[in-house]
């Protein structure tokens, strides 16, 4: 189908051909966040450079296979007629081709030198960069435009590290202005996994992102049996109109810290997790704590309702609502993610779940009407202390 002007909504996970792993080494997650915001990967070749259109559909075959998913959003680039290049969300599935509506396109076969490959968010760049460092923005004309700073610093034998802040402006990459948090108030914030003990030494990771905001998810060391983390950076809807509307997620005072970060984001619980730049007044302050919940004050209850319930259906419930820390007052909501009320258990256990069932995509959900990828969210590596949360891939998020 045809990807609306206004949705720029696109995922990607590791399980995607050609789609970067994260290993040992803290900068695999760099070439993830390249691949996912700025380059694109996956590219493929249709057979014979052609691409069939009948009666509003268009038909991409590669006789040697593929693994373009269902619903995921591709790239055309190189054919003619030109109508037919730009993003398109995959409608259809077999093993030697995929399927996409283009009503209004002209029956007949399109050629070229054509390639397709996973699309990007569109908007993002990458101004500042070295071996070891990114600087990522967003350049839409809505946008906060405020920066998310990627350090991967020095390896370590057990974590997989990353220093991550925000920052209002920044010359270089030595230069952040306005960071939240402040360096001052926290040395040290990160984005981090084990890898040294259990299960396999590659770890399963997701990435969801529209023009303005980037979810990155990362599974536990534990290959099986357990969830994994939901990281978050870009801008939120705020409730009253500001150019302070950014937040940032992360772990607040060591290199492994994923139960706060992961629970809260599917129970109602009342944590200091999401630093943004400013108070309400818009006063820069060392980093302003907010929370998410569906209700006010939070109250933290773990979504473990079976599944299915007495509907025969799973229950989302969202968006989550992002409460100021320190005057309990309403800030905004955040895009795209909801509170699944049902546990992971009987969520994943079909042959569509991924990422070793942490993950799957379902279109159409009863509660959101949008195309929904669950995620199971993780307390710890215990079996029993996990959840599910569900992110809208279809769009247009706020």
């Amino acid at each position: 189908m045809t990807v609306p002007n206004n949705s720029t909504v696109r995922w990607f996970h590791s399980d995607m051909a050609g789609a970067p792993q994260m290993t040992t080494l803290s900068t695999d997650a760099l070439a993830i966040l390249d691949a996912c915001l700025i380059t694109g990967f996956g590219t493929d070749t249709p057979d014979g450079n052609k691409i069939t259109v009948s009666a509003g559909m268009a038909t991409v075959h590669f006789s040697a296979g593929h693994s373009f998913e269902q619903y995921a959003v591709i790239d055309i680039q190189g054919a003619t007629p030109a109508t037919l290049n730009g993003p398109w969300r995959i409608t259809g599935v077999t093993a030697t081709a995929f399927t996409f509506d283009c009503t209004g396109e002209p029956d007949g076969m399109a050629t070229g030198v054509i390639a397709v490959k996973r699309a990007t968010p569109g908007y993002w760049e990458k101004p500042f960069e070295d071996a070891t460092r990114r600087a990522y923005r967003s350049n839409h004309p809505d946008a906060t435009g405020f920066y998310l700073t990627v350090d991967s610093g020095a390896e370590d034998p057990n974590y997989v590290n990353l220093d991550v802040r925000g920052c209002e402006d920044m010359t270089d990459l030595d230069t952040p202005i306005n960071s939240f948090p402040t360096i001052e108030s926290e040395p040290t914030y990160k984005w981090g996994f084990r890898h040294s003990s259990g299960g396999s030494v590659t770890r399963a990771w997701a990435l969801f992102a529209d023009e303005k905001t980037i979810y990155v998810f990362t599974k536990y060391d534990v290959a099986t049996d357990a969830g994994g983390v939901l990281r978050f950076f870009g801008d939120y809807k705020a409730l009253v109109p500001t150019i302070f509307n950014c937040g940032l997620t992360g772990a607040e005072d060591n290199e492994y810290q994923p139960g706060r970060e992961s629970a809260e984001h599917y129970v109602n619980l009342k944590s200091p997790v999401i630093a943004t730049p400013r108070d309400l007044g818009g006063g820069v302050i060392g980093g302003n704590w907010i929370y998410r919940g569906n209700a006010l004050p939070g109250t933290y209850i773990f979504g473990m309702e079976p599944h299915p319930n007495h509907t025969g259906a799973f229950l989302l419930s969202g968006p989550m609502l992002l409460v100021d820390y320190s005057v309990d007052q309403p800030r905004g909501f955040e895009p795209a993610l909801y509170k699944c009320t049902s546990g992971y258990q009987g969520l994943f256990d079909d042959p569509d779940a991924q990422l070793e069932g942490a993950f799957k995509v379902i279109g159409g959900s009863e509660a959101t009407g949008k195309i929904t990828a669950l995620i199971r969210v993780a307390y710890d590596d215990r079996d029993t202390q996990s959840g599910c949360t569900g992110i809208d891939i279809e769009g247009p998020w706020a």
